[in-house]
């Protein structure tokens, strides 16, 4: 008797697939959540980050000497920002930034899936921390006089940056606006 052949077609698995990244309410990492559990790519590597995230997102984590890419668990990976990080939420100035993986590193758990790939938006923080914004400098000045403001002691701001926005008025009716402050050049606060 004849034996009959067969042919057997073996495909991988899905890819995990990126359900969310939402930043912390510390401002200060943000956790990426598989849909499914992954193999844990790079845990032991150097610069987990490097091999995990696409270059876009890596731009904006801050010093590469101080971001850190560790797994909670098979699906959720914390993206710890560095010093200086510019990765944002969705605000109500600016888009969310895009947080992507790398191709060709991340599978599912068993190894058996096709790599993980693609990018979500940067969800903001559930709870985020207040923000305290405190301005200090001269409560008057007399015109054509220099003022020196100091926003040292703002707190709130996760390692990044703190924006500011001011109106000063004087009692003759002139307004200064300044914008940005304190990053903006003098030019910029103009009497109106």
């Amino acid at each position: 008797q004849p034996l009959a052949s067969y042919v057997v077609t073996v495909t991988p698995a899905p890819a995990p697939k990126l359900a969310s990244a939402r930043l912390a309410d510390s401002l200060g990492s943000f956790d990426i959540v598989f849909d499914r559990g992954t193999d844990q790519f790079g845990a032991t590597l150097a610069d987990a980050c490097a091999a995990l995230l696409s270059d876009d997102i890596l731009a904006k984590l801050g010093d590469p000497a101080t971001r850190r890419c560790s797994w909670r668990s098979p699906s959720v990976l914390t993206v710890y920002t560095g010093t200086n990080p510019t990765v944002m939420p969705r605000t109500d100035e600016s888009v969310a930034d895009l947080v992507g993986v790398r191709a060709g590193a991340i599978k599912n758990r068993e190894r058996n899936s096709y790599f993980a790939w693609g990018s979500t938006e940067l969800l903001a923080p559930a709870n985020p921390l207040p923000v305290t914004a405190a301005l200090a400098g001269p409560n008057t000045v007399s015109v054509c006089d220099p003022a020196t403001f100091s926003a040292a002691g703002s707190t709130g701001a996760g390692g990044r940056s703190l924006r500011y926005r001011f109106r000063v008025a004087s009692e003759y009716g002139a307004v200064i606006h300044g914008v940005d402050w304190p990053d903006v050049p003098e030019e910029a606060a103009r009497l109106r």
